[in-house]
Order: C-alpha cells, then sequence, then structure tokens
C-alpha cells in the first residue's frame, strides 16, 4: 500500500490526515523490520502506541485495509514485547510481582511489570504471543489478510480453557460497577486535551492502552444493550 492509497486531507471523505501517518504507513515493511530489530522495551511500547494511533486514523478515513496494516503491525509489535519481557525475565533483569525474600540483589533491584507501566494482563497476552510458533504466526495472519479481517490477539491465540461461568449475583454485581463507572464518565465535561495537559503526571501510554480495552468493551455492550 501506498501514500496515495490515504484520502487527500481536508476531502469530505475523512479528517485531514497528518503527513506523518501516510508516510509511516506507506512503509510498512519497514516497520515490520524495525520490529524485529528491536532490543527495548520502551521503543516497543511505543511501536504499539504507534500502531494504535495509525489504525484509528486509517479507520477514521474509512481505509479499511490501511487499519487492517496497521493492527497487523500492532500486534507483530506486542508479540515482540513479548519476547522481550520473556528475555529480561530470564535474564534477571525483570522480577516477578513482588520479587521473592531470599532473591539475589541483582534480581531485587530489577524492575517489576509495575515498575514498567505494564499491565500483568497485556504482559501475559503479549508473552502468550511470543510462544506462539512463528511459522504459525505468519500462517494465521496471512490467513486473516487473504480474508479481509481486523487481526487481533484473540483471532490469534488458541482460546483458552474455558472458565467457570459467574454467578448470576456476580453478573448482577458487575453491571451494577458498569453503570455507576458509565453514569460518572458520562458527567463529565471537561475538555479532555486540557485535561491531558493538566496531568504529566500521568503515565499516558498505560492509558493509551487502557482506553482501547474499554472502548472495545463498550462496542460490546453497544451491540448487546443499545437498541438502534
Amino acid at each position: 500500500m501506498t501514500a496515495n492509497a490515504w484520502p487527500v486531507a481536508g476531502s469530505e471523505s475523512a479528517p485531514p490526515i497528518p503527513q506523518e501517518a501516510r508516510s509511516i504507513i506507506a512503509r510498512f515493511d519497514s516497520m515490520i523490520c524495525a520490529i524485529r530489530k528491536c532490543r527495548d522495551v520502551d521503543e516497543a511500547l511505543r511501536m504499539q502506541s504507534q500502531a494504535a494511533s495509525l489504525a484509528v486514523y486509517a479507520r477514521q478515513s474509512r481505509d479499511d485495509e490501511g487499519e487492517r496494516m496497521m493492527r497487523e503491525i500492532r500486534l507483530r509489535a506486542m508479540r515482540r514485547t513479548g519476547e522481550l519481557l520473556a528475555a529480561m525475565r530470564e535474564s534477571g533483569e525483570r522480577r516477578g510481582p513482588g520479587g521473592h525474600p531470599l532473591a539475589a540483589k541483582a534480581e531485587t533491584s530489577a524492575p517489576t511489570l509495575g515498575d514498567l507501566g505494564i499491565d500483568a494482563r497485556d504482559a501475559s497476552d503479549w508473552q502468550r504471543l511470543a510462544r506462539f510458533p512463528e511459522n504459525k504466526f505468519e500462517r494465521r495472519l496471512a490467513e486473516l489478510r487473504a480474508a479481509g479481517k481486523r487481526p487481533s490477539v484473540r483471532h490469534v491465540l488458541p482460546a483458552k480453557a474455558p472458565a467457570s461461568s459467574p454467578s448470576a449475583e456476580s453478573l448482577r454485581e458487575q453491571a451494577r460497577k458498569f453503570r455507576v463507572a458509565i453514569a460518572s464518565l458520562a458527567s463529565l465535561d471537561a475538555d479532555p486535551t486540557r485535561m491531558q495537559r493538566q496531568c504529566p503526571e500521568c503515565d499516558h501510554t498505560r492509558i493509551a492502552r487502557d482506553l482501547q480495552r474499554a472502548i472495545d468493551f463498550l462496542a460490546a455492550v453497544r451491540g448487546a444493550w443499545v437498541v438502534s
């Protein structure tokens, strides 16, 4: 895909797309090579974040192929992050939650996932991707590409063993918490841009990941609860 595949900035079919986004998406193969060569977790996380932003630009411009490509890039960056996290754990450059009281000084001084600003659930998915054989990973991406589907973690990884179904009481409690959370969110009237500027100490990378998870969840809620 080339930059010409993007709608012209300012056209009626899509909002303006930054020139940077156009040029980066045009370098799909180069991005794959950069991910493979990445040796730093922070850089891999930045690659994930960048790919997620470009996928949003593509969706806004109604470029389905561009969105699919950037979702694939994000998955590859997730897998590379998982490989790096596993290597850090193996070499003692990263420790588990809380560490161990008898651990060597070198390990106890190493960062945890929390220190790295990484959610444990995300780290688990990324390391599952890293353990997934590369030939199967590439084959699965090719299948999704041929089918024109948007790749995601759940499309690539084998399904986990089904967990026991939550009780009706547990579901009611979760629904109650959801109602409170959605009402609180709906009551906010501050400008998001100003909020972001007034919170420099916030972990914006982690917020972006949590936001994407929330968006996916709300999309599922809309499909299940909202009558069109």
